[in-house]
């Protein structure tokens, strides 16, 4: 599939070198040449620049007498190539029209809690915090909400199939019970 990509990018880049020396009789190049500079151009095209603006980065103030078009058009393309897209602009340019699928992340919020990393959880109703976050606050606070949040953990545990027993179990127990001490 990548190659097959790759191949395409190449071939528009092909073109459109093309369609540029076609008329501009400074820049002619040789078939070998095109498939050269090539790759460069398709990135330039990937990378969503329309065709006028390709065509003006590779012919404007070209001087009278151009000795080797290819090294002229290569070092265009590499020096004036435009930055990459960041992603948040490729998102955005991205359809989203009705047949595309649903995002993972869909319905997810970052946690105002403290983070090294933003911690994206599931809210209900209005949450701000994760569930830990919440833990966390639950402990130096009301005892009727660190009741409150054991209660929720023990009927998640149940929910599981864990038993009351399990809502208590800290992440490093085991779930298997321990075999008992050899007499």
């Amino acid at each position: 599939m990548e190659e097959t990509a790759e191949g395409a990018v190449e071939e528009r880049g092909a073109r459109a070198l093309a369609a540029v020396v076609r008329n501009e009789r400074r820049l002619r190049l040789s078939a070998p040449d095109v498939a050269r500079l090539a790759p460069l151009a398709g990135e330039w095209l990937r990378r969503g620049v329309p065709m006028a603006e390709f065509r003006e980065a590779l012919t404007a103030h070209l001087p009278q007498v151009v000795y080797h078009p290819a090294g002229l058009v290569r070092d265009r393309l590499l020096r004036k190539m435009p930055q990459a897209p960041t992603f948040a602009e490729q998102r955005a340019s991205m359809p989203q029209g009705a047949g595309a699928a649903p995002s993972r992340v869909a319905g997810m919020r970052e946690c105002a809690g403290d983070h090294v990393q933003p911690r994206l959880f599931r809210p209900e109703a209005d949450e701000v915090l994760c569930r830990e976050c919440c833990r966390a606050s639950a402990d130096t606070g009301d005892p009727a909400v660190a009741a409150a949040l054991r209660g929720a953990g023990a009927v998640r545990a149940a929910l599981r199939g864990g038993g009351p027993r399990a809502a208590g179990r800290l992440p490093f127990d085991s779930p298997h019970p321990r075999p008992a001490p050899f007499h």
